[in-house]
């Protein structure tokens, strides 16, 4: 990803996407459609490009493409941002930390459980682990609140996600917070639901 170029080549696509302000200025007090021409035209990324695809035989252009471009490869966005009842303000749903099996037909992960409340990681993860009073069985939403920004104040959860990955029910058990996660939930589902109240 660094050699192919990173966060400023991304950066080029969401310009192109028009989803950046271009003329807004920086704290280099440059606007971004400047920085952007520069990193475009410059030395450093063609020698990185170079060295991805002599020194490993990667195309960087397969490593960071235009969102068209990736569609037509198959691949599928890495997040989503719904809106719903239980989040107004918008959400994040990291699309690829949801198992393929669980996916239906249409591309649609749809899932109705019993809720098992927490207010704190550590009763979450004991009820993991089969723990306690309130167990979580396959087919089960996890809801962790009052970790996010006005809780606890955002705290990393990723211990939820590293202990479901090691359990048999793992995949088929969603959470639902407002906490954060770090990178590495890639192999767990990891989701905000949306309830649609009846």
């Amino acid at each position: 990803m660094y050699l192919a170029g990173g966060v400023p080549e991304v950066m080029l696509y969401l310009r192109e996407l028009g989803v950046i302000h271009g003329e807004a200025r920086t704290i280099l007090n440059r606007t971004w459609n400047e920085i952007l021409d520069e990193w475009e035209a410059s030395e450093r990324r063609r020698s990185l490009r170079k060295f991805l695809q002599r020194g490993y035989g990667v195309d960087p252009d397969q490593v960071i493409m235009p969102p068209a471009k990736a569609k037509a490869a198959g691949l599928t966005s890495t997040v989503v941002f719904p809106l719903g009842n239980l989040c107004p303000e918008g959400s994040v749903i990291k699309a690829t930390s949801i198992d393929p099996s669980v996916v239906d037909q249409n591309g649609v992960f749809r899932h109705r459980g019993t809720v098992k409340f927490f207010t704190s990681e550590k009763a979450a993860i004991a009820a993991i682990k089969g723990r306690g009073n309130k167990q979580l069985e396959p087919g089960d939403i996890l809801v962790l609140a009052g970790c996010g920004p006005l809780g606890t104040g955002l705290k990393e959860t990723y211990q939820l996600t590293s202990t479901l990955k090691y359990v048999s029910r793992g995949k088929q058990v969603t959470i639902l917070t407002d906490a954060r996660f770090s990178g590495g939930v890639a192999s767990v589902l990891v989701l905000v639901i949306l309830v649609r109240r009846h």
